[in-house]
């Protein structure tokens, strides 16, 4: 499975119970478009989530968008 694949059902999965999940999409869809939309998903390595994670701006003022991506392993787990 592709990253954007996993993207995009995690975030049909969120919608699907109730939530907006407006934001958190663009930042995840944003962060398969910097791995490339077809690189799989075993093949993410740590570096390149950190790299995403600092930005190459200055942080914005309420802090770092961390909070957005916090996807835990019951919820990969759910959408298997």
């Amino acid at each position: 499975m592709t990253i954007q694949e996993a993207i995009e059902q995690y975030v049909d999965w969120r919608q699907s119970r109730g939530t907006q999940f407006i934001s958190e999409a663009r930042i995840l869809r944003q962060y398969a478009r910097s791995l490339g939309d077809a690189i799989k998903c075993d093949a993410v390595r740590p570096e390149q989530a950190r790299t995403f994670l600092a930005g190459s701006g200055p942080s914005p003022a309420h802090g770092p968008s961390i909070r957005y991506l916090n996807i835990t392993r019951q919820d990969v787990n759910s959408i298997k």
